[in-house]
């Protein structure tokens, strides 16, 4: 016995309904996956929290996360702390709002594990300021390790010219981009509180939630 003819066009719209929703599901996954893969999906999050010392003392830190990485530093007494998600990167102004330090996580190729060489590092820093003058390289120390940096100089205006070291500090599957701009008069002032924070610097994983 056989179902009457009216029920039946009822099921193949039904099937094709059906099929619709299920390829739409599937383009979603598809586009889920592609985001997840080139990075786009991972949270980016920026806040402080209180560290304590070897002698019990205790001092603000700033944390920054992105996906499964957790970076944290000591920023300097007094400054402003900027974060904006949509560029992944924080930005340090100084009191006197003449001079700023900026962080900006970049994702890596995880086969590099970190390690660069010293041309390819120094041909991305020239990248980043393409349009500026090299006026010095150098050394620093970021993260336990040591960095090359480069100083540049950039006319903002013909009145107003800015001195900026920047250097790339490397991280398994993520680099972070580091940078500090000040006028000519204060840049040498400066240079001792950028290389703290260089130095304060550090990777952790983040706890898993259970």
């Amino acid at each position: 016995f056989s179902a009457p003819s009216w029920r039946r066009p009822g099921r193949q719209w039904l099937n094709n309904e059906m099929r619709a929703l299920l390829v739409i599901l599937l383009q979603a996954v598809g586009i889920l996956f592609h985001l997840v893969s080139n990075g786009h999906a991972s949270e980016f999050r920026m806040f402080t929290r209180l560290l304590t010392d070897a002698e019990g003392g205790q001092m603000s830190a700033c944390v920054l996360t992105v996906g499964s990485n957790q970076f944290i530093f000591l920023p300097p007494a007094h400054w402003k702390i900027k974060g904006d998600a949509a560029t992944q990167s924080v930005t340090l102004v100084a009191p006197d709002q003449a001079s700023t330090i900026q962080f900006r996580l970049v994702s890596e190729d995880k086969s590099t594990n970190g390690h660069v060489t010293s041309d390819a590092r120094r041909q991305e820093l020239m990248g980043r300021y393409a349009h500026a003058k090299v006026i010095g390289e150098t050394l620093c120390f970021a993260a336990g390790n040591e960095e090359i940096a480069l100083d540049v100089a950039r006319s903002v205006s013909e009145k107003l010219t800015l001195f900026t070291r920047a250097t790339t500090v490397n991280f398994p599957g993520q680099r972070i981009e580091a940078s500090m701009t000040s006028a000519p008069q204060k840049f040498s002032s400066i240079l001792p509180v950028f290389n703290n924070v260089l130095v304060s610097l550090r990777m952790e994983l983040q706890k898993r939630k259970t």
